[in-house]
């Protein structure tokens, strides 16, 4: 994620935040809904101008089995079903217990995201997805990421979700035993900003800038 972690001691910051999501692509917002709907005061920092991330450029499907909307298309699935999918697809190397997890909380999260706020998500019939042996890719009405991230924002919006945009961060203040306790980030002008927060949610796209995540876990790469 190439961001440097500094020591948080001595350091003054200028805000504070409960929780502080960095990114406001899908992850990040649907971080920032569950947080507030739970009580939550959130900050959510975006590098870019507007909040949209690889979501807006993906076609926003989003997997999930035994959902209220499969059932209502009429489409048989199971949460068993999709975990032998994702492990079969992976040649078996990934953590069978960390996929049933996923799986399970897919539907949940599906449902919540309809339920909750109005995401007017359904099933795709016309076609499966490569591994998937069941309709199971979720989307909303136009099937598009750009549909979704705007979904998403406005929902954030309605919920006053405080999305600070043109907010680069850059580094990460931590103690000595790991735990992080603010971040800086900087704005277009040049300025830096401190934020200091309890909970720190990264969700800011994988592990792309950090070569030695990526030649441990996709050597391939």
């Amino acid at each position: 994620i190439g961001m440097a972690t500094l020591p948080a001691a001595d350091v003054k910051f200028d805000t504070e935040s409960p929780i502080v999501i960095i990114g406001a692509g899908a992850c990040g917002l649907v971080a920032a809904l569950a947080a507030t709907g739970t009580g939550g005061e959130v900050v959510v920092l975006e590098r870019d101008p507007v909040p949209q991330g690889s979501t807006a450029l993906s076609s926003g499907l989003i997997p999930a089995a035994e959902t209220k909307a499969q059932k209502l298309q009429g489409l048989n699935d199971s949460v068993a079903r999709m975990q032998g999918d994702i492990i079969a697809k992976a040649h078996g190397e990934n953590n069978a217990t960390m996929v049933e997890a996923v799986c399970r909380q897919s539907a949940v999260t599906i449902d919540w995201l309809n339920d909750e706020h109005g995401m007017q998500l359904t099933v795709i019939e016309s076609f499966l997805y490569p591994g998937h042996s069941a309709y199971r890719m979720h989307g909303t009405p136009s099937k598009t990421g750009q549909e979704l991230i705007g979904a998403l924002s406005r929902r954030a919006e309605e919920l006053d979700v405080a999305v600070v945009t043109d907010a680069h961060v850059t580094d990460l203040f931590a103690d000595p035993d790991g735990r992080v306790r603010g971040v800086l980030y900087v704005r277009p002008d040049g300025n830096a900003e401190t934020l200091r927060c309890q909970s720190l949610i990264l969700a800011c796209n994988g592990y792309g800038g950090n070569p030695e995540m990526v030649a441990e876990l996709i050597p391939d790469m």
